[in-house]
């Protein structure tokens, strides 16, 4: 989120197409929840907030952590009757040590040093990589806060380190898409942005017929390779050409911003950002979902130890698992989110170290061992069609059935799985 484009709001882009309904439809208050089945979409990943607890290997509770002390920009929320809720309160330190006197608890599913690379680095931020997806139906069911000081927002940064080592630093606009940006109790804004093109994106806002901090309601964004559309309450309200715009894989937001923004000089306390469920979908037809080694559960065979390393892998880290012998296993845990066809696609990261193993899943052996040895290190891709009779969990277990001849070990390198589905 930018300080001049998400809240200084005096960009002039591009203009991109665009299609507003004339008139809005009447809206409910608290609007329930919809299915979690959505009829030709598959759900890839969701939060529920039913539990007491946050889902750590879904969610990073720390906003852009680089830009800022490591003791400023951690979330501040607690669990109520099925939601989570984002809070700000007055004891809350400044994200910013001086100057900018914002306040911010955040939820994001990645996290890096060069996300809004515009900034400067405060230190080192951990890298993280725990969902990010290209296209697709994204949608949230919740209330914003009730101070008139407060900024809710439900947006997308792309997950690519390339986009940003081109980007120039002094720019202030990055890859982007706001699914919503609420403030001042009913007023909106909806976001597309892309610095590598020109400056082209799209930015508009107006008002809501109701307060959206009493009340739940539904906010939700199609993205595909030629459009985003934007709907509240299950009604479209925007839609905005996406060609050649946004085209990399983006991940999630959750965010509340406290400042002099709205309108307020001296803002309320606690301000909150009410989130009943988040959902994430794809076509049915276009499921494609990648889910990097190192984030995944992981079991080791006995006396197997790992090692994460991070040099130019897909998520930006991969797996080493240290087996030497055969009979070493390394077995991850990995969800397949509907029954059906799909090619399964082992990201390995090869070397001079490495064993032949074989892929089982739940137990049953599935394509050819693979020879992860090459005399130097490269990354490769082994795939095998796979028919799943359920969704849910599986296990995806490699199992050391020898090695090359040139080989001095029979280690494992497991950068990711992938699933495509294929019917």
């Amino acid at each position: 989120m930018k300080r001049l484009i998400m809240f200084g709001l005096a960009l002039t882009l591009a203009a991109c197409a665009i299609t507003i309904p004339t008139a809005r439809p009447a809206y409910a208050a608290d609007t329930p929840a919809n299915p979690i089945a959505k009829s030709g979409w598959v759900l890839t990943k969701n939060d529920e907030f039913n539990g007491t607890t946050l889902d750590t290997s879904l969610w990073v509770p720390r906003y852009l952590g680089f830009r800022t002390s490591t003791d400023r920009g951690n979330a501040d929320y607690y669990f109520k009757d099925g939601s989570i809720v984002l809070r700000v309160t007055n004891s809350m330190p400044t994200y910013y040590s001086s100057g900018d006197q914002m306040k911010v608890s955040s939820l994001q599913t990645a996290q890096g040093d060069f996300h809004q690379g515009s900034y400067t680095k405060n230190h080192n931020e951990p890298y993280a990589s725990k969902f990010s997806q290209q296209y697709g139906y994204f949608e949230i069911r919740a209330k914003g806060q009730a101070d008139r000081s407060g900024h809710s927002a439900f947006w997308f940064n792309t997950d690519d380190p390339s986009i940003y080592q081109q980007a120039t630093r002094n720019t202030t606009q990055q890859l982007e898409i706001d699914a919503f940006e609420n403030f001042r109790r009913n007023q909106y804004r909806f976001n597309l942005y892309n610095p590598m093109n020109a400056g082209i994106g799209n930015t508009g806002g107006g008002s809501y017929s109701f307060d959206f901090s009493a009340d739940y309601h539904i906010y939700a964004m199609e993205w595909s390779p030629d459009y985003v559309k934007y709907y509240v309450d299950n009604q479209l309200v925007k839609q905005v050409s996406a060609t050649n715009i946004v085209n990399k894989p983006m991940f999630v937001y959750l965010s509340l911003y406290v400042n002099t923004w709205g309108g307020d000089s001296s803002p309320t306390y606690p301000a909150e950002f009410t989130i009943d469920y988040f959902r994430a979908y794809q076509k049915a037809a276009e499921v494609n979902i990648k889910q990097e080694a190192e984030n995944l559960p992981l079991t080791l065979s006995s006396g197997v130890t790992k090692e994460t390393w991070a040099d130019g892998a897909s998520g930006g880290s991969w797996v080493k698992v240290l087996s030497d012998s055969t009979g070493d296993y390394a077995e991850f845990t990995a969800n397949v989110p509907s029954s059906g066809n799909y090619q399964v696609i082992t990201g390995y990261r090869t070397g001079n170290t490495r064993g032949i193993s074989q892929l089982s899943i739940n137990g049953t052996n599935h394509g050819s061992p693979i020879d992860m040895y090459k005399s130097t290190a490269a990354y490769q891709e082994a795939t095998t069609t796979v028919n799943f009779g359920s969704a849910g969990s599986k296990k995806f277990r490699y199992t050391i059935t020898g090695k090359n001849a040139s080989s001095s070990n029979y280690q494992i390198g497991i950068d990711y799985i992938k699933l495509v589905k294929v019917n």
